[in-house]
């Protein structure tokens, strides 16, 4: 088995421009040839579409090797992506709000709860009505309980990974530690920084 680095970038407008952000992934499973990381990408930004808003733009994947030193680790595959996410968006929320997705990774050398988290800039609820209501868009509510649990289905398919059918590939962070339960989603919309470009 092998720790891979697997690496969705999008864009979307904010400020002006094109923004560029990332989302990361590890898993460890078999070491995939430029063929099979192709599926890779391709299964996740399957999922990611489906619960990102059609304002996000997918331009690149990557995945590469990641359990050895930086000398030995090496690039697998960069392929360009198009398209966008397939639901309906909301203009009017802040571009560095994110839905947090927490997996439980077992506990730290202290007893405390440790968690794989990734931040998805959805900009959309991706459910019937797209918009996030005012209160959960001001932090004073909370999210409900039905978008979470859409939420956490969508990160079901993430973890783990199924390729064809053929490829199971468990989350882990980079350092190895796996995850070890369902995806939780965070109660309240985070704010989450998209990057730098912009400054």
């Amino acid at each position: 088995m092998a720790i891979i680095g697997v690496s969705i970038t999008k864009d979307t407008a904010y400020r002006g421009a094109q923004q560029s952000f990332s989302n990361v992934y590890y898993y460890d499973g078999s070491l995939p040839n430029e063929s099979d990381a192709r599926l890779i990408i391709n299964e996740i930004v399957r999922v990611e579409k489906l619960f990102h808003s059609s304002d996000v733009n997918f331009k690149e994947g990557r995945v590469w090797s990641a359990g050895g030193t930086i000398a030995q680790n090496v690039m697998i595959l960069t392929e360009p992506l198009s398209g966008q996410g397939s639901v309906g968006g909301d203009a009017s929320v802040d571009r560095e709000r994110a839905v947090l997705i927490q997996w439980p990774a077992g506990v730290n050398v202290l007893g405390r709860p440790v968690y794989l988290r990734k931040w998805f800039h959805t900009q959309t609820t991706a459910g019937t009505t797209t918009a996030w209501p005012d209160g959960v868009k001001a932090q004073t509510a909370p999210i409900d309980q039905q978008t979470r649990d859409r939420f956490e289905g969508f990160a079901d398919q993430l973890d783990p990974l199924n390729v064809g059918n053929t490829f199971f590939y468990v989350l882990n962070s980079k350092t190895g530690r796996a995850s070890q339960g369902d995806p939780v989603c965070y109660r309240w919309l985070e704010h989450h920084q998209l990057g730098d470009e912009w400054r």
